[in-house]
């Protein structure tokens, strides 16, 4: 070894600095990044092969520290990073390492500490570049908040500044062939526990459609260029985020698990398969099926949806219907089922969702069919009647087929009590039906009495019966048994729209 020729040297060099100003540090700094500011503790290995440095190792312990990414106009600061760095080269590629490294932000951003590894290979001749990532204990939001101060494509800036991200990446690994950006080749795996991803705009715009955010999940992710398969599990603390779908956007679920898989053909991504389990506070189903892009390439795509819903709290039952069902259709249901169960509910859903709810029978399919038990329905409510107008008797204890086809709706095999829970009407065979709840809406309904006449002769004389009938029956009085059959025919007219 001769000293004065670094050519030479070959070995590793060791140094300590207790306290060192690592500002004098920036000049030999790659990647753009300026340091303004900083102090602490460093130590250092750095390992050389003939004069050549090859890699090194760095515990850092630094407070105060300001960089500054080429690009960016407001500098990073750190009140304190701590943890070891490492970094190796060679003619065939690099590798670089961290291991608990941790800070804190001048504002509050914390991140706890993680592990990362990064492996690359150059291409040589017909082999192309290669890579591997590996990571555990990664912080989601605080990734964000970091990716969000340096300089990145601003497409990707717009898409995180539009949404919150939290969670933590427990474990990641990820295998690449060819360019980085776009291989032709990899293989991606992760677990991600405590996943809240949404849009920040969900609580303020629910007219606009965006994807839909989760809050609480434990995923598992695999992907390649071929595929990818996705499992999602939530608790009590977890909830799904649904703008542009649902009128109330936010969802709180007790318990949800999903298993959905993509494939990539001819340039776009389709789901071949999905399957849901969920369960809320109104109820519990599950739904399966599949969804590809519309055939010309834009829009929502083609969905093919079945699901089957045991027991639904009949009052909550609008809260899950989408905001493409006119809004009509969402507030007759919210108004008309007032309390009761919705039971062995069956859905169907097939064709292009720009079409949706397929007024057009051609256009697709839209069906949601169940039973009615023990439920109050107020089937004309008084926004769909001229103002002023008399309230008509609810039916108490309803049983019965009802089914949502499209826009229409139609109560079948039903019974109920007409006016009063206990000693109201009893009514039988009931029918009713709304052809179309957007355009010229007209209820139609039947039903037969068989009883005593006095309940008939009080249900005709405290209802809009009486103005029907010319107030004949107004002063008449009732004795015994009557059957009776009516049918009527009602317009209605949605005073609120």
């Amino acid at each position: 070894l001769h000293p004065g020729k670094l050519s030479d040297w070959t070995g590793q060099i060791y140094a300590d600095f207790p306290h060192v100003d690592v500002a004098q540090l920036s000049q030999h700094l790659p990647l753009g990044v300026q340091i303004m500011q900083g102090q602490g503790s460093l130590r250092l290995w750095s390992d050389l092969a003939n004069g050549q440095w090859s890699g090194g190792m760095a515990d850092v312990n630094l407070t105060q520290l300001k960089t500054h990414w080429t690009g960016e106009s407001s500098p990073w600061t750190l009140e304190r990073l701590s943890g070891r760095l490492g970094a190796k080269v060679s003619a065939t590629g690099f590798a670089i390492s961290t291991q608990h490294l941790a800070f804190v932000g001048a504002q509050g951003l914390a991140w706890p500490g993680g592990n990362l590894a990064l492996e690359y290979t150059h291409p040589v001749g017909a082999n192309p570049a290669k890579g591997h990532l590996q990571a555990d204990h990664l912080d989601l939001f605080a990734l964000r908040e970091m990716a969000m101060r340096t300089p990145i494509p601003d497409a990707l800036r717009d898409k995180l500044q539009d949404h919150a991200l939290s969670g933590h990446v427990s474990a990641l690994q990820y295998r690449w062939e060819g360019d980085w950006a776009t291989p032709a080749r990899y293989d991606a795996k992760a677990t991600l526990e405590g996943l809240t991803l949404k849009n920040t705009h969900t609580q303020i715009n629910t007219a606009t459609t965006a994807w839909p955010g989760l809050q609480g999940a434990q995923v598992q992710w695999t992907m390649n260029q071929d595929g990818s398969q996705l499992e999602v599990n939530m608790g009590a603390d977890g909830a799904v985020f649904l703008p542009g779908i649902l009128e109330e956007p936010i969802l709180p679920v007790r318990s949800l698990h999903a298993d959905v898989s993509f494939k990539h053909e001819a340039g776009h991504w389709h789901v071949p398969q999905f399957k849901l389990k969920a369960s809320t506070a109104d109820g519990q189903g599950q739904w399966q099926g599949q969804w590809h892009p519309s055939p010309h390439g834009k829009g929502l795509g083609v969905l093919e949806l079945q699901g089957q819903i045991p027991q639904l709290d009949a009052s909550r039952a609008h809260r899950y219907l989408p905001l493409n069902l006119p809004a009509d259709v969402r507030q007759y249901v919210r108004e008309t089922l007032v309390k009761g169960v919705y039971a062995d509910v069956q859905i169907k859903l097939k064709g292009d969702l720009d079409r949706f709810p397929f007024a057009d029978p051609k256009q697709g399919e839209f069906r949601i069919a169940g039973r009615l038990q023990d439920v109050e329905f107020n089937y004309l409510p008084t926004s769909w009647q001229a103002p002023k107008s008399r309230p008509w008797p609810r039916l108490h204890k309803l049983n019965g087929q009802l089914v949502f086809d499209r826009l229409g709706l139609k109560l079948s095999d039903a019974s109920a009590r007409a006016g009063d829970a206990r000693n109201g009407l009893l009514l039988s065979a009931i029918q009713a039906e709304i052809p179309n709840m957007t355009e010229q809406s007209v209820l139609t309904v039947s039903a037969e009495n068989k009883g005593a006449a006095k309940p008939l002769l009080d249900l005709v004389q405290s209802s809009p019966l009486n103005a029907l009938t010319g107030g004949a029956l107004s002063e008449a009085e009732a004795s015994g048994n009557v059957q009776t059959r009516f049918k009527l025919t009602i317009p209605l007219i949605n005073t609120e729209h």
